[in-house]
């Protein structure tokens, strides 16, 4: 076989028998290194993309969670906590999603004021619901809507029909308190009253949404 080349880099070439086809450099065809590269580089840049969003989205959550406590400290009524709304409970007054500003310092509790109230039901911490009864008052069901020592109460709040009120005279410390959105609120008709000791805050109004912000409907503190 003398005279013939052997080019060992290229399959299928030729070569001297017993011998073993051992290239210097894995074959690829043509155009393949540049692809590798390409999509190296396009991996690269994903990469990139995602820390970079990552570390903004960090940086908003800081600036976010700043913004709340700056808010709840330089509030002009007082207020010393920010509470957002997570159920229909208490619409249309106070709807999910809304942020309320409120105070730990209560004073005296009036009827129609809105209360941050430690929840009776596992697994939640605190609830937000209206003062319908006071200390010493006689709570009872009146044509679907709550009668106060046997006086119709006016609560143009309200968004339904009152069910479930059952006769109930509440203690020297006791307050008895409801959703304005009566359907679907869990209140003082399932847990019975709540002692003073039971409220957490009371909320002086809505902060945002901007649409929404303002005053509450029918409470003394707005």
């Amino acid at each position: 076989m003398a005279g013939t080349s052997y080019d060992s880099s290229v399959p299928g070439a030729p070569f001297p028998p017993g011998a073993e086809w051992a290239p210097s450099t894995p074959w690829a065809p043509p155009g393949a290194n540049s692809r590798r590269r390409r999509r190296g580089k396009r991996w690269i840049a994903i990469l990139l993309g995602v820390f970079v969003l990552a570390f903004a989205g960090c940086a908003a959550l800081a600036l976010s969670n700043r913004s709340v406590r700056e808010t709840a400290t330089a509030f002009a009524h007082g207020a010393n906590k920010m509470y957002w709304a997570e159920s229909s409970a208490m619409e249309p007054s106070i709807r999910a999603g809304d942020k309320v500003a409120a105070t730990t310092h209560i004073g005296r509790i009036h009827r129609g004021d809105v209360l941050i109230l430690k929840s009776k039901q596992p697994g939640v911490e605190v609830i937000i619901k209206r003062v319908v009864g006071l200390p010493g008052e006689t709570i009872t069901a009146a044509f679907g809507g709550v009668s106060v020592n046997g006086r119709p109460l006016d609560e143009p709040y309200a968004t339904s029909l009152t069910r479930g009120v059952t006769r109930t005279v509440l203690a020297a410390d006791s307050y008895y308190v409801l959703g304005d959105n009566r359907t679907m609120s869990r209140d003082s008709r399932f847990d019975g009253p709540f002692t003073r000791a039971e409220v957490v805050a009371v909320v002086l109004r809505i902060v945002s949404p901007s649409s929404h912000a303002g005053r509450i409907p029918g409470s003394t503190r707005s």
